[in-house]
């Protein structure tokens, strides 16, 4: 037999590659179990252990934030399902982590002030704590069975791990054998400390027993509740997602172009058809913030005009507006905003929305041109009328002067 000595990190690479053919003390984990073959007795259950450098207080895992910790990234400690990689994710919690390759070196830069919490194997703590200045804490976390591991399918792979696991169930049952007599003498002192199950203990149990019949009933009921509150949710939100579905298409076919921006003039929603009213970049339009604006604003013929007035109505959260914008190019584009407020007058966002209305001002030009047009023709006929009556009346007078003159 060969003994194969370097960093944790770099014998699991070599048995990966079959460089040897097995290591010992190897934490089990399903992501490990691709990688590697495992023998079916475990050895010892392990835990992760916390320990802190002097004037450091570590009283929870929330305690960490902001921290440097140093811990082997290759071991289950800090890659496994319960792992502090996973456990510093789900709390939300930013550190600093320093890599090591041995444990050794946990508290070595512990006890230098380079780290201010690291995280050990629990055997290892125990047994060496006291040759560093380190502080242990009540933090346990990361069960972990320790095995033999195997290059994964190698040929001697079963052979190997029938005779492991009946020499260790042999010396696992028999509290003389030498396996027991290692844990006495490496953790004895320890254990020795521990009383292992003393008198008020039995009636502890017994109290135990009942909370705890009594949280499986809570449990089962709060379970219930918890799955009824679970199908009116997603009933509620079957519910929120058709009628988004139906306002985003209703937006969509709109014939005004719509932006939402938030307080901070960021967009929070638009649609094709406001690109397509100002031509916007979609460069531009991907920002989502202020440079919107000032690109609608640059395309206004009177662009001041426009940004005083989204100044206006920023400060001015509860004003609408309704305004028309002449364009450089000529158009016309009709713009109305409101704002969404809550019933507290909260400010939640402002919608704009935007509608070419050239080609109707057009329209109502032309017919201001011909109204105007037949305004003068009918002006026209009422005083050629009036003229006709004017005419009429002096050839009657004329014409009863003649017969008067006639007569006499």
């Amino acid at each position: 037999m060969t003994y194969v000595h370097d960093t944790w990190e770099n014998n699991l690479k070599r048995l990966e590659n079959n460089e040897i053919d097995l290591m010992v003390d190897v934490a089990v984990s399903e992501e490990r179990k691709k990688i590697y073959d495992f023998n079916d007795e475990t050895g010892l259950v392990a835990w992760g252990l916390f320990y802190t450098r002097n004037g450091i207080k570590l009283d929870s895992v929330t305690d960490l934030d902001g921290k440097k910790i140093a811990v082997m990234r290759s071991g289950i400690l800090y890659s496994g399902p319960l792992g502090l990689k996973d456990m510093l994710s789900s709390f939300g919690i930013k550190a600093d982590i320093v890599n090591v390759d041995v444990y050794e070196d946990v508290f070595k830069l512990l006890d230098s002030g380079q780290a201010d919490a690291g995280v050990v194997n629990y055997f290892f703590g125990i047994t060496n704590e006291s040759q560093y200045s380190v502080n242990r804490t009540g933090i346990l976390f990361q069960p972990a069975e320790l095995r033999y591991a195997l290059t994964k399918d190698a040929s001697q792979n079963g052979y190997f791990i029938n005779a492991i696991d009946s020499n260790l169930k042999e010396i696992k049952d028999n509290p003389d054998s030498v396996y027991h007599k290692s844990i006495k003498t490496n953790f004895g002192k320890f254990v020795e400390k521990m009383e292992v199950f003393p008198g008020w203990a039995k009636y502890l149990l017994a109290i135990v027993s009942v909370l705890v019949g009594i949280l499986v009933l809570i449990s089962l009921s709060m379970k219930q509740y918890q799955g009824m509150l679970e199908q009116r949710v997603k009933k509620k939100t079957s519910e929120l997602e058709f009628k988004n579905k139906i306002l985003t298409m209703q937006q969509e076919v709109s014939l005004d172009g719509i932006l939402v921006m938030d307080e901070n003039r960021k967009i929070l929603f638009h649609n094709k058809q406001a690109v397509e009213i100002w031509n916007i970049p979609e460069k531009i339009m991907e920002s989502g913030d202020d440079k919107v604006v000032q690109f609608i604003a640059d395309t206004m013929a009177y662009p001041e005009e426009f940004m005083t007035k989204v100044e206006y109505l920023y400060a001015n959260k509860d004003k609408p507006s309704h305004d028309e914008m002449l364009l450089k190019d000529g158009r016309t584009i009709e713009c109305y905003s409101a704002s969404a407020l809550s019933e507290e007058d909260i400010f939640y966002r402002r919608v704009w929305y935007f509608r070419d209305i050239t080609e109707r001002r057009k329209r109502e030009e032309e017919f201001q041109i011909k109204y105007g047009e037949m305004e003068r023709m009918h002006k026209m006929m009422i005083g050629r009328e009036l003229r006709m009556t004017e005419l009429k009346r002096e050839n009657d007078e004329l014409k009863a002067k003649l017969e008067n003159i006639i007569k006499k």
